[in-house]
């Protein structure tokens, strides 16, 4: 059998084509796992928007809200999401003092906070908690900081 310059050719671009596959997984991540960071990076938007929401609703009623479903409640008060993208479940929020609270939910993947393929904070200033986690269920603590003529006092 005679090896002809099309075979090695045709040899050459497989073995590049190949190559450049195993690079991509190795550099990017498996399809999977880049839908695992994704669902991670909207998980932590979520539950910024959240607390977003909780501090609001603190400031307007001058009081946590009970719930989540209180905070959904609230006409004056915008929720964007409170499920899980993924399982469709509610994320968590609960109050631990008169005012703090905390808001969890659990991810798939591990967060550093210096990961160049994840989201980083929405707006500067804002603290990385949302950002930093690892697998699994993973809680924020926060303290509403109440407004004095518009200015947050802690």
């Amino acid at each position: 059998m005679k090896i002809t310059g099309l075979k090695i050719f045709a040899a050459i671009v497989t073995v590049f084509v190949v190559a450049v596959i195993v690079t991509a997984f190795v550099v990017v991540g498996s399809p999977s796992q880049e839908r695992a960071r994704r669902m991670d990076t909207q998980r932590s938007s979520d539950l910024q928007q959240l607390s977003w929401a909780v501090n609001n609703y603190y400031n307007q009623m001058k009081s946590l809200p009970a719930s989540i479903d209180d905070l959904r409640k609230s006409p004056d008060v915008y929720v964007q999401s409170v499920v899980d993208p993924q399982t469709g479940k509610m994320y968590e929020y609960r109050i631990t003092g008169e005012r703090s609270y905390e808001v969890c939910a659990t991810f798939e993947t591990e967060q550093t906070g210096n990961n160049p393929n994840y989201a980083q904070p929405v707006m500067k200033g804002l603290p990385d908690l949302y950002f930093t986690h690892g697998i699994g269920r993973n809680c924020v603590p926060q303290t509403v900081a109440p407004l004095v003529k518009g200015v947050p006092v802690q």
